[in-house]
């Protein structure tokens, strides 16, 4: 039976599988809690929500407005312990599939989308990853037209890359690129030269510092270059918050909410040649233990903007981004819910901005109001 999400729900208060209310509340709770990413997962051009639920994938598609429903049949296993999630079409055929890194394990998995938001019974890619796998990132990373994984094995200051052939199989022995040292938490892909090729970063906990690996003309990933911040660099998020049309790096600083003189932002300007670096007032400080960011046009204006899940002050801190650099966002913090350790920033009512999707012991949903 399809449920309707009561999106009158207040935050951290009461809410129910009911009838759609015709104005979705300014913010709302949905079950879930890990890992979350925005993609049209049904293509009906609308920006849905997959997240983790317990050792499940949760799947909310949106209708435009701010309001959801969870697909049939979610949510879907997805083997044990989800930490991050990718999507991407791995059997070339014509829908988006999801990829989860599965901590304290040795595999990654793979459900395969149908279209309609339904994902089918997973398989497991095993992954030699020590000691196991946190981050997954899709890309191109070899030049040959299909999309492969990258997932670190910090053990080895390297990321792992897993070839894939269009048909959703992988190779079984990963190609292995040096990092930095300790690359513990996520590593992400983007086109950091503007060559329309997959690049990899990867932010290295005990190296104060990030990995730049970008591919040549042939699409092939090169040696990492090293671009050196401050301590205990965490997340990372891409996007671009100057306007310049190039990828910009915003990194999230934290060392498991022990030393709290560790947690800072720092923005790291992309040139559009795979070079990066920080800007002046980097790091700033945002709230308690940031451990996560994400990149969205939370004002509307064009330019992305910058968010940190504060998992120790169940907040998030909005930077608004201009050409003329980082500003604070009125009213930020913005309350989250209970420990965010996930964040990402869509616009899901159409209205031209970004609204906050922050993971906790909830999903929490923050409609933008700037």
């Amino acid at each position: 039976m399809k449920h309707r999400v009561l999106m009158a729900s207040l935050l951290l208060g009461a809410w129910g599988w009911s009838a759609r209310q015709s104005a979705p509340a300014a913010m709302f709770t949905l079950p879930g809690g890990g890992p979350v990413v925005i993609v049209d997962l049904n293509r009906d051009g609308q920006p849905d929500i997959v997240t983790r639920r317990g050792d499940d994938i949760a799947v909310y598609l949106g209708d435009g407005r701010g309001s959801f429903d969870q697909a049939a049949g979610s949510p879907f296993a997805a083997g044990s312990n989800p930490s991050d999630l990718a999507t991407g079409d791995f059997n070339e055929y014509g829908h988006l599939d999801i990829a989860v890194a599965n901590h304290e394990t040795t595999y990654s998995t793979l459900l395969a989308g149908d279209g309609t938001g339904r994902l089918a019974p997973s398989q497991q890619i095993p992954v030699p990853s020590r000691p196991h796998p946190h981050g997954v990132a899709p890309g191109d990373f070899n030049g040959d037209g299909h999309l492969d994984l990258a997932i670190e094995s910090w053990e080895e200051n390297t990321v792992l890359v897993f070839h894939g052939n269009g048909k959703a199989a992988f190779d079984r022995e990963p190609r292995r690129l040096a990092v930095g040292r300790r690359p513990y938490h996520k590593l992400r892909a983007g086109d950091f030269n503007n060559d329309g090729k997959s690049d990899l970063v990867t932010t290295n906990g005990d190296g104060s510092s990030v990995s730049v690996m970008c591919s040549n003309a042939s699409g092939v990933l090169q040696p990492a270059k090293e671009i050196a911040i401050t301590r205990s660099p965490f997340a990372v998020a891409i996007g671009d918050v100057n306007g310049d049309r190039n990828l910009d790096l915003a990194v999230a600083h934290r060392w498991g909410g022990v030393d709290p003189r560790l947690d800072g932002l720092t923005l790291l300007l992309g040139g559009g040649d795979c070079g990066f670096r920080p800007t002046p007032e980097s790091p700033l400080k945002p709230g308690a233990s940031p451990t996560d960011v994400a990149i969205g046009d939370y004002n509307g204006d064009g330019i992305g903007d910058i968010a940190t899940a504060n998992m120790g002050s169940n907040d998030a801190t909005l930077y608004l981004g201009s050409r003329s650099g980082l500003r604070p966002a009125s009213g930020s913090p913005r309350p989250v819910g209970r420990g965010p350790i996930a964040i990402a920033l869509a616009d899901l009512n159409s209205d031209g901005k970004a609204d906050i999707v922050a993971a906790g012991a909830e999903i929490t949903i923050v409609m933008s109001r700037d």
